[in-house]
């Protein structure tokens, strides 16, 4: 909150490294969070993924799901970078990133 009381309006940048294992490898990877407010981008190791467009901080669900695997380097760990736009309307009371971002794969089904 700004000393008005008001929420943070604008752009906020987060940046982690996660270790992506080489067993990940033939699998279809995504990056995904359960809330994100209000609208976000997507870059991994510098290569942009794409992005969740605009959606009122009010509206549920409101999650970011995006399929990394092309840019993912496997065995290596990775910069997961997130731009998340909180909106331009303080009345919104935007947060940005509301959950846990995290990377999955669906599990492969064998025979037998």
């Amino acid at each position: 909150m700004d000393q008005n009381g008001f929420p943070y309006v604008g752009n906020i940048w987060y940046r982690l490294q996660v270790n992506v294992p080489a067993e990940a490898a033939g699998q279809n990877v995504f990056l995904y969070a359960p809330i994100v407010e209000t609208e976000a981008w997507l870059w991994v190791n510098g290569k942009y993924v794409g992005r969740r467009p605009y959606m009122e901080a009010y509206i549920r669900p409101a999650q970011l799901e995006l399929d990394v695997t092309n840019v993912l380097r496997l065995g290596e760990t990775n910069q997961v970078t997130l731009r998340v736009n909180t909106s331009l309307n303080p009345a919104q009371a935007a947060s940005g990133l509301m959950s846990v971002l995290f990377l999955y794969s669906s599990i492969q089904e064998t025979d037998g």
